[in-house]
């Protein structure tokens, strides 16, 4: 639930978080596990697999009235940070 937390506590609204990690350590999920979003593409957050350099020039032509975010979180540590994304 890091990443939610993350979302939820500095409360992003209108933005898109490409997901570079997993979380958790001892039961970990892999970075494709967060990329749920609704059944559709309008909701407050939504979440893009980090497929390279590609995707932020992807994810700024489809969504450019969104404020963009990358989730990192280094190896063996529980939190990640949200680091905006020029």
């Amino acid at each position: 639930m890091d990443l939610q937390r993350l979302v939820e506590s500095e409360g992003l609204r209108n933005a898109v978080v490409i997901v570079s990690d997993g979380t958790g350590v001892a039961r970990r999920m892999p970075p494709y596990d967060l990329t749920r979003n609704g059944t559709s593409l309008d909701g407050e957050v939504l979440y893009v697999l980090d497929l390279g350099a590609e995707t932020r020039a992807r994810v700024r032509t489809h969504f450019p009235e969104r404020d963009l975010f990358r989730y990192q979180r280094p190896a063996r540590q529980v939190r990640g940070t949200l680091v905006r994304e020029p």
